[in-house]
């Protein structure tokens, strides 16, 4: 199963973004009614709590100034026998019936991706409550101090346990949006590439309740307990999760669900107690508080560690044979350590170009560079690389004209299969991969195989026409 891993960090005590100033934390949907969900009517976001973060000590809006609208729609996929991505049409045995949970959906600074701190990195997010097999429409307010480059992404929850998970599906907009403070710009689709699973019928999270398939291992060989102790002073309500990741900073694998009261000094606490497996070594002991109040835990939620002493993180614990009590996790408490892995982007960078320079071509073509997410054939219309791309760049003839190189980045998920390839179109026709149209497949693979890893990758192509498609023609033709 390929799927996501995301690289970056939260950062335990940063106090995130939410989606608006509406202290229910049930805000309107999409269509400017209900209860953040989609409850039989419009497609929807749920509202999250104040807007608490700042930016390198400039004041954000306490009330969203910017939206972008969209659409989003989870693509089920199956690999084949070379491992390469098909898409899987919604199946019957889903009676036509979305059997994961909520996707969460954030903007994130395109400039702050890979600053450890985090922070000013989420300009806003939402929630796509109860998502349907054909898609959903969303508007997401951002929160803006002034003009962004804004990465659009969503992660799905795939088992539907209320937890995005450091494995659970996620999905960007192909390209960076240019946003400024009063701005609502619209039209903005992209998909989330989720694995086929066989649930016989039941929603995933039937699924893992009666099979044991979900994220956790299972074993109750131990019990870990304790309290959380969140320790802001402007505690007003949500839930906290206690929970084990590993020394990867993967997961939460085992967890349980907290109740707050809330404490004479502004914060709240509760205790917690779950089971995990014996003779795990080294873990990390976290704990992290619905700060957003979205029924969610997701990436802009408040995190913290199990505390030696108030401010003092103990983690990594050992977990062996033997019960770990009265161990206290604090909230927002940071160890020094990136966090869970999930903030889910890297940048592919490079150069294109061709031995004898693009003045080889004819006069008025167009070179596009694209991370594609599955092996695309045939003739391809440069307007499709929007919704089938992670991440594209295109070169317009002054851009070429003159030069042997240009250079190309983007951003795209981390840890997953892509498909680099650079393609000319060289009638001006707005279509690429024609027969006799210069091609190149990158990551060092003839079908532009790429798995992005956890860091930044630089890769060069150089174009190349052919005359038939190189290699084995795949099914149906085509290059």
């Amino acid at each position: 199963m390929a799927r996501a891993s995301w690289v970056a960090a939260w950062v335990a005590g940063v106090l995130a973004l939410s989606c608006g100033g509406d202290p229910s934390g049930k805000g309107a949907g999409a269509d400017g009614s209900g209860d953040g969900a989609n409850d039989g009517g419009g497609d929807g976001l749920g509202d999250g709590g104040d807007s608490t973060d700042a930016t390198d000590g400039e004041e954000l809006p306490t009330e969203p100034n910017a939206w972008i609208e969209g659409r989003v729609r989870v693509q089920l996929y199956t690999l084949d026998e070379q491992g390469d991505i098909e898409f899987v049409a919604w199946p019957e045995d889903y009676a036509g019936a979305f059997p994961f949970g909520p996707i969460f959906l954030a903007g994130v600074d395109r400039t702050k991706i890979g600053d450890s701190g985090a922070v000013g990195l989420w300009l806003g997010h939402g929630i796509v409550r109860s998502p349907s097999p054909d898609g959903d429409s969303f508007s997401l307010p951002l929160f803006l101090d002034q003009q962004k480059e804004a990465i659009l992404f969503g992660a799905l929850d795939y088992w539907g346990n209320d937890i995005i998970h450091s494995t659970d599906p996620v999905g960007t907009y192909a390209q960076e949006i240019l946003v400024r403070p009063g701005d609502t710009l619209s039209g903005f689709e992209f998909t989330i590439l989720a694995p086929y699973a066989d649930f016989a019928g039941r929603t995933a999270a039937q699924a893992a309740a009666e099979d044991g398939s979900d994220e956790r291992t299972g074993c109750s060989d131990v019990t870990l307990s304790g309290t959380v102790d969140v320790t802001v002073s402007d505690y007003v309500e949500g839930e906290a999760l206690a929970y084990l990741i590993d020394q990867d900073n993967e997961g939460p694998y085992d967890w349980t669900w907290v109740d707050l009261d809330p404490t004479a000094e502004g914060g709240a606490r509760g205790t917690y107690s779950f089971q995990s497996c014996s003779d795990q070594g080294y873990v990390r002991l976290q704990g992290a508080w619905d700060n957003n109040r979205n029924q969610l835990i997701d990436p802009m939620d408040v995190r913290g560690n199990f505390a030696t002493a108030p401010g003092t993180s103990g983690n990594p614990v050992t977990v062996a044979s033997t019960n770990l009590e009265d161990h206290t996790i604090e909230i927002p408490l940071s160890d020094g350590e990136d966090g869970l892995n999930l903030v889910p982007f890297v940048q592919l960078s490079g150069s294109v170009g061709m031995v004898d320079g693009f003045d080889a071509l004819p006069s008025g073509s167009t070179v596009l560079v694209a991370a594609t997410k599955y092996r695309r054939n045939g003739s391809l219309e440069l307007e499709s690389f929007v919704e089938d791309s992670y991440g594209y760049q295109v070169f317009e003839w002054p851009d070429l004209t003159g030069r042997s190189s240009v250079n190309w980045s983007f951003v795209v998920p981390a840890d997953t299969l892509v498909y680099l390839w650079a393609y000319a179109d060289q009638d001006g026709n707005g279509v690429v991969n024609e027969v006799g149209e210069a091609v190149a497949a990158g990551g060092g693979d003839p079908n532009g195989r790429l798995q992005t890893g956890e860091s930044n990758s630089s890769h060069n192509l150089t174009l190349a026409a052919f005359e038939e498609p190189p290699g084995p023609p795949p099914a149906g033709g085509g290059r």
